[in-house]
C-alpha cells in the first residue's frame, strides 16, 4: 500500500496503529480499508487501484456505512489540532506527514494533530459529528478542483458554526517532480525542491 500510494510506510504503520486502515477480501480482490474503531463509516479500495467492478468506481463505501460520517473524529478527542482530509489516499498522507512533522523520531507519535477524512467532497459533515470538532483548530485538505473547492467552503461554514478555528490549505502553484501539479496531499508528497519550499509545514 505505501508503493502504490506513494506514502512512506510509517503513516500507513501509524493508521493501522490507530485502527483506522485495515485489509481484507472483498470480491475476491484484496482490499484496503478505511474505517474507525467503531466502524460507523468504511470505504474499501482495492490494492491493485483499479475500479470495483460491481460499482465501476475506485472507492466502495461499505452496505451500512454512515458515509457522511468523518472517519477519525472520536480518535481526536484528546488532539488539539485536527487535518481535515478529503477522501482515504490523502488520510493516509496526513498520518505519514504529521510524523515528518511533528514526531520527534519516526518510532514516536508525540504529535499534536489528528488526521480526520471525509470520504467524498459531495458529503456533509454528519450532525452528530460536528460537535467533537468544538474548539479544535482544523486546517482542510481539499482537492485543488471544483468539488474539493466547494467542500472546503461547506466544511469550513459547518465546522464554524460550532466554534472551531478553520483554515484551508492552498495547493495552487505546487509541483511534482514530473512537473504535473499537485492536486491533494498524496500528491504533495512528490513536490519539486522549490514547492516542498514553498509549502513549508503544512499540518496546523
Amino acid at each position: 500500500l505505501a508503493s502504490l500510494r506513494n506514502i512512506g510506510p510509517e503513516g500507513i504503520e501509524f493508521a493501522s496503529e490507530r485502527c483506522l486502515l485495515r485489509f481484507a477480501m472483498l470480491k475476491n480482490c484484496p482490499a484496503w480499508i478505511i474505517t474507525d474503531k467503531a466502524r460507523v463509516n468504511a470505504q474499501a479500495r482495492r490494492m491493485d487501484g483499479q475500479r470495483w467492478e460491481h460499482i465501476g468506481a475506485k472507492a466502495w463505501t461499505l452496505p451500512g456505512a454512515w458515509a457522511s460520517w468523518p472517519i477519525g473524529i472520536t480518535e481526536a478527542r484528546d488532539f488539539p489540532t485536527i487535518a481535515l482530509c478529503e477522501g482515504g489516499g490523502d488520510f493516509l498522507a496526513a498520518h505519514y506527514l504529521v510524523l515528518c512533522e511533528q514526531a520527534t523520531h519516526p518510532a514516536k507519535r508525540d504529535v499534536q494533530c489528528s488526521p480526520v477524512a471525509m470520504l467524498g467532497a459531495s458529503q456533509r459533515i454528519h450532525a452528530d459529528a460536528l460537535p467533537m470538532f468544538a474548539g479544535k483548530r482544523v486546517r482542510i485538505f481539499g482537492h485543488d478542483d471544483e468539488a474539493g473547492r466547494g467542500a472546503v467552503e461547506r466544511w469550513a461554514a459547518q465546522l464554524a458554526s460550532v466554534g472551531a478555528v478553520v483554515d484551508a490549505f492552498s495547493f495552487a502553484g505546487l509541483q511534482q517532480v514530473d512537473g504535473k501539479p499537485v492536486k491533494d496531499l498524496n500528491d504533495s508528497l512528490l513536490m519539486d525542491a522549490a514547492s516542498f519550499v514553498q509549502a513549508g509545514r503544512m499540518l496546523p
